[in-house]
């Protein structure tokens, strides 16, 4: 085996050749509907997420590339499975969310009355 000698040359001389990358279409995730839905207010969202109200209602909008990172933080500010910011738009929380979801709006009742 022998070795021969190579020159890089100026590394002008290598141009990458990047394909565009596909834009997705229709919505990216659900977390204005899920946040909607769990009656929870942007203000308090933020305020969880450790953000301004500003930033997260444009992580909110759902043409919006988050990371998986922030979604991951959208989850447990919203408390519900993060496959529930992911499904089709159209699709409803799933029931046991639904359930949890009411069963803390009576929780908060009870303790605002009390």
């Amino acid at each position: 085996m022998s070795i021969a000698p190579y020159e890089a040359g100026n590394a002008t001389d290598c141009q990458a050749v990047a394909a565009p990358v596909p834009q997705p279409r229709g919505p990216l995730h659900r977390l204005r509907e899920v946040r909607q839905q769990q009656r929870i207010s942007l203000r308090t969202v933020a305020r969880r997420l450790g953000i301004s109200v500003q930033d997260a209602e444009r992580e909110e909008s759902e043409t919006e590339d988050l990371p998986l990172s922030q979604l991951y933080r959208w989850q447990e500010a919203l408390e519900v499975p993060v496959c529930e910011l992911l499904e089709d738009s159209q699709m409803e929380l799933s029931s046991p969310v639904r359930a949890r979801a009411s069963l803390v709006r009576v929780m908060k009742t009870a303790v605002t009355l009390s």
